[in-house]
């Protein structure tokens, strides 16, 4: 079976145990930088263990890309990776409208959870992940090829025989996992019917461990990057969402066009041309 990795880097709680089941909760391994952390974490549920990685707090794509590695080497077929902070959500229609609400019963999430798992395991899937809660108004379940939603399930056969990664030295590893399964010619799959939800921390602890300056040099550091490496489909620009730039620590973001890319790598052409 597969293990329900949470990396999560001095926090004071893992908000996101609070959406899982007992049945899920038995799959979750922490991913943290001490045994102490781990303890501590730890220490108010028996059902979850913990895993101590020598890249953690290095910044998050060491981190992913060791943990895939850690799975593919245990025999896993995917690597399912939770953000620490999230509360997720199952959609239902009420009055013709789609809402996202808590499940009554966990096991109608335990339903939808094992459906992104297998999706992760099609062939020519790179990764599968569940959706955004909000402006998500798809009736389909599946949707390809949208941002990603704190969630990673990794298709480890993929992640080796294609070369995907986390880590291509681009500090925001979620948009960059998502152009290099592209960028291969595999295929992004969404389960729209699964809404994921940031639940606000303060800025303490993961990427703002190290103040909010220096989380928003990394990010206008991996935006820049990737929009010199994939010009024609990131465009930098300037966001007036004040949450955004409290959370992220600058105004500069980007719109990711991963549809047309991924129409452009079906015609084979090298989307790293201007």
């Amino acid at each position: 079976m597969n293990s329900i990795y949470i990396p999560t880097y001095r926090k004071s709680a893992v908000t996101t145990l609070r959406s899982l089941s007992p049945k899920l909760l038995s799959r979750v391994v922490l991913v943290v930088e001490s045994d102490e952390e781990g303890k501590r974490l730890s220490r108010d549920n028996t059902l979850i263990s913990y895993l101590v990685s020598e890249v953690q707090g290095q910044g998050a794509m060491k981190v992913r890309s060791w943990l895939t590695r850690h799975s593919i080497d245990k025999g896993e077929s995917v690597c399912i990776q939770l953000d620490d902070d999230i509360k997720l959500s199952l959609a239902n229609w009420i009055a013709g409208k789609k809402r996202f609400r808590v499940p009554d019963l966990l096991t109608r999430f335990e339903t939808e959870f094992d459906a992104v798992e297998m999706e992760a395991q099609v062939p020519n899937v790179g990764l599968a992940s569940f959706s955004q809660t909000y402006f998500n108004t798809s009736k389909p379940y599946w949707a390809s090829f949208k941002d990603n939603a704190s969630t990673y399930f990794v298709n480890n056969e993929a992640y080796d025989r294609y070369g995907i990664e986390f880590d291509r030295g681009i500090p925001l590893e979620d948009r960059s996992m998502m152009l290099s399964c592209i960028e291969n010619g595999l295929t992004t799959r969404h389960r729209t019917y699964v809404g994921v939800t940031k639940i606000p921390n303060g800025n303490q602890g993961g990427e703002n461990a190290k103040g909010r300056e220096h989380r928003g040099r990394l990010q206008e550091e991996s935006l820049r990057d990737m929009a010199e490496m994939y010009p024609r489909f990131v465009k930098l620009r300037t966001s007036s969402n004040s949450k955004y730039i409290e959370n992220y620590g600058t105004s500069l973001t980007a719109s990711f066009y991963y549809v047309n890319m991924a129409k452009a790598v079906q015609r084979g052409e090298n989307v790293r041309d201007a």
